[in-house]
């Protein structure tokens, strides 16, 4: 599918960051109500920034933001990360499987395994409104 017409393309609203585990556990990194704004173009681009609301502290896990380029492929899109609030993610690509469905975009980075345990995360978004 061509870039410039493909249906990511638009503003997103974070409506939930879930990791659900192999265990039956259910964590909420950025808490029950995380804010976020998604954002992709047909020339390519993607920014994205979520947070916990509320006060701020100085953990840096509060808060994700960063920006370049995305490509897809099939269910899959990638973010090639050209500057991040985390130095080391810079020059990296991150990949999500995705599905849209009903207006809802939800991204899956991929599982983590501890402790014999499997962690699959998962952000779900909604078309940002405008007013």
């Amino acid at each position: 599918m061509d870039i410039a017409t493909h249906p990511l393309i638009g503003t997103w609203s974070l409506l939930s960051y879930e990791v659900r585990g192999s265990d039956g556990s259910v964590r909420r990194p950025l808490g029950a109500n995380p804010a976020g704004l998604g954002i992709y173009t047909a020339e390519g681009l993607v920014s994205a920034q979520l947070m916990r609301p509320g006060p701020r502290t100085d953990d840096r896990r509060d808060y994700v933001a960063y920006a370049g380029r995305w490509t897809c492929d099939g269910t899959s899109v990638s973010h090639h990360v050209d500057l991040a609030l985390h130095d080391d993610w810079v020059g990296t690509t991150l990949v999500r499987t995705f599905t849209l469905q009903s207006g809802r975009l939800v991204l899956e980075p991929p599982a983590t395994e501890r402790d014999g345990v499997t962690f699959q995360p998962a952000l779900t978004w909604g078309r940002a409104e405008t007013s």
